[in-house]
């Protein structure tokens, strides 16, 4: 997301959530299959209800995070299944041993997602620790970290760097089978008709992707269903209000800073 939020939220413009979205969409059929789907980092669930919303199933959901308002938002988001919420950072071990033992004693296939949080970690060895001891365990795990090249280097909430490079390492360490996927910003429009107001259902053409495209996310995937996932896109229309009010927001904040800024560094008065 350009506007750095560290986790959507109902004022996040739509179209500033379609990479988050189109992640999930990309784990859909597995979410449904699993008996115990743990998304680690779930944040409010918004991007995930909306990718989700076909494909509730009868799961069993555990969603973290370490944001108690964010969870509680999340579960009630993602109706579907019986969605329970565990509160813990995950740069500790505490929290590797709680998810450690949820999927332990679930009966059935573990699918475990982990989206954009290792890169707001400035310590992750304890998160990569759990994945690969999970997709040992023979959970499923797909998980994706930005790319710096592609502008998180301006993400106020980053605290270790992830490029191209970083990415490979991180596979290296994990099973040699393991799916090694790129997202890729694809820009588009639409023309309708002016007295459309309800909406109308536009046919985007065929868009040809490569892997050399820059991309803005890298994922992994490892385990028994990681070869499930395949290529994916995801279109949603721009709130160009929203965008517009964001945009306005931020230069107040800017202004707001600069001037408290200046205040703290003008000269005592005698």
């Amino acid at each position: 997301m350009s506007f750095w939020e560290a986790r959507a939220s109902r004022g996040t413009a739509p179209a500033q959530r379609v990479d988050g979205e189109l992640r999930y969409r990309l784990v859909a059929p597995l979410v449904r299959d699993a008996a115990l789907w743990v998304d680690l980092g779930a944040g409010t669930g918004i991007q995930a209800a909306a990718a989700l919303s076909e494909n509730a199933g009868a799961r069993r959901t555990l969603l973290v995070d370490q944001d108690a308002d964010a969870l509680q938002e999340a579960a009630r988001e993602l109706r579907g299944g019986t969605a329970e919420t565990l509160e813990a950072d995950l740069a500790t071990a505490d929290a590797a041993a709680a998810v450690r033992e949820a999927a332990a004693a679930t009966g059935g296939p573990v699918l475990v997602t982990c989206f954009d949080v290792l890169h707001q970690l400035a310590d992750f060895t304890a998160l990569v620790t759990l994945l690969i001891d999970l997709g040992e365990d023979g959970a499923t795990v797909v998980l994706s970290v930005p790319d710096d090249a592609a502008g998180a280097l301006q993400d106020p909430h980053r605290a270790s760097a992830w490029s191209a490079g970083a990415a490979e390492e991180l596979r290296r360490l994990l099973p040699a089978d393991a799916v090694a996927l790129k997202q890729v910003a694809v820009r588009a429009s639409a023309i309708v008709g002016a007295g459309d107001g309800d909406g109308a259902k536009v046919a985007l053409p065929d868009v040809a992707v490569s892997a050399e495209d820059q991309p803005t996310a890298h994922l992994l995937a490892f385990g028994p269903d990681a070869q499930r996932l395949t290529a994916a896109g995801h279109a949603r229309a721009a709130d160009l209000e929203a965008e517009r009010a964001e945009a306005r927001r931020s230069v107040s904040d800017l202004a707001y800073l600069e001037a408290r800024l200046a205040a703290l560094e003008a000269p005592a008065s005698p």
